[in-house]
């Protein structure tokens, strides 16, 4: 009953770690869920994914989306109206433009697979299409990434 001894951190310890696992295993539903929202409510998105004024953001520190599969990020991104490429692209940057958030560490890979993804699409976009897109990537994504990471090409 007491909280300082060692068995009461050790069953704390054991919780968390319990619960943390279990939060985990919900990642992969989360993320499809969002993403399946993104065409008809991209600020719910937003709102979802970023730090924002409007509403608390619950997965703001939670890497949800990188257990979505970047291919398929991609090419939802590709296929999208320009209004929907710009918020999933420029949500990525809004949730990891403040690096002091370490939880959200496991996307950064992701995020350089998607934009090498969205690089392999370009190539068979529209002239406005792929300078869009571009730009998108240059402006939110590159500064994300490692320098090696962004110099992939587009």
């Amino acid at each position: 009953m007491e909280s300082e001894t060692e068995e009461w951190r050790q069953v704390a310890i054991y919780y968390d770690q319990v619960a943390k696992t279990a939060e985990q295993r919900q990642y992969p539903a989360i993320a499809r869920n969002l993403v399946a929202r993104l065409p008809t409510d991209p600020d719910g998105f937003l709102f979802d994914l970023a730090v924002n004024a409007v509403r608390t953001s619950p997965y703001w520190d939670h890497p949800v989306l990188a257990s979505f599969p970047p291919d398929e990020y991609a090419k939802m991104v590709f296929t999208a109206s320009p209004e929907i490429q710009s918020r999933a692209i420029e949500v990525l940057h809004s949730r990891h433009s403040n690096r002091l958030v370490d939880s959200l560490l496991p996307e950064k890979p992701w995020i350089a697979k998607v934009k090498a993804e969205l690089e392999k699409l370009m190539v068979t976009a529209k002239p406005m299409t792929r300078y869009r897109l571009g730009s998108l990537i240059a402006r939110n994504l590159d500064p994300l990434l490692p320098e090696e990471e962004t110099t992939t090409g587009t």
